[in-house]
């Protein structure tokens, strides 16, 4: 299981890098100087860094807590003795799923 925290940093990576392309892509259509489109660029991808961890730990926040009112309105019994296996050996459609298929089925 991932932790709470990689759903934010992927949010916010792919916030941050798009924001970045998109200053790089801007300043070079605008004809700016190359250490202008950087500085711009970096500045964008810090501050979407930033916008995207905030968005993405509010939608990480509602999506644990709508899972735990799911859980605590659809509790899931715990049956002693269960092994795992089917209560009996019979298919769906009521044939012996252990007896062997013959050619006619």
């Amino acid at each position: 299981m991932q932790s709470s925290d990689t759903p934010i940093r992927v949010v916010a990576a792919c916030l941050g890098l798009s924001a970045f392309a998109l200053a790089i892509i801007a300043g070079l259509s605008a004809g700016s100087s190359a250490s202008q489109i950087l500085l711009r660029a970096v500045v964008s991808l810090v501050v979407c860094v930033l916008i995207g961890r905030l968005v993405a730990a509010v939608g990480v926040y509602a999506m644990d807590d709508a899972a735990r009112a799911f859980r605590d309105a659809h509790p899931i019994e715990r049956v002693d003795g269960v092994s795992g296996e089917p209560a009996d050996a019979h298919s769906h459609d009521g044939r012996d799923a252990s007896a062997p298929m013959s050619a006619a089925a």
